[in-house]
């Protein structure tokens, strides 16, 4: 919400762990978290 008239607008609680939820749902497969091979966030310096 950077930059936005929103920015300052908290989101509540329950939303912010709704969408952590969501994000680290390992049935997401549209989840960043889940597209990216966690050998490669690991070692996130070095080439593939």
């Amino acid at each position: 919400l950077r930059a936005t008239p929103d920015e300052n607008f908290p989101a509540p609680q329950a939303v912010s762990d709704a969408h952590l939820r969501t994000l680290l749902d390992p049935a997401n497969h549209a989840s960043p978290w889940n597209q990216a091979p966690w050998h490669v966030i690991s070692l996130p310096d070095r080439p593939l």
